[in-house]
């Protein structure tokens, strides 16, 4: 019988991370702490279009979200079993 570790984290998501997977969490890091040091406290940090940004806590969760419906129809198609 063969075992093999596997990263409960990585099935979850769908794979191992790759260069631009690894990339958007150092961005994301890096913003996160400039954040802090800039004395900027309760915020969220995320991508908008590209770009770094942070948020209010409160005014993040305000926000509306929207789903494009390609997505949804795509992670639909993908997630059918054979």
């Amino acid at each position: 019988m063969e075992t093999r570790e596997t990263i409960l984290g990585h099935v979850q998501r769908g794979g191992r991370p790759n260069a631009r997977d690894r990339v958007t969490a150092s961005r994301l890091g890096r913003h996160a702490v400039e954040t802090l040091v800039a004395g900027r406290i309760n915020r969220v940090v995320g991508i908008q279009e590209g770009d770094m940004r942070d948020y209010d806590i409160a005014e993040a969760l305000a926000m509306e979200k929207g789903l494009q419906e390609t997505m949804y129809e795509t992670s639909q198609i993908l997630s059918m079993t054979t």
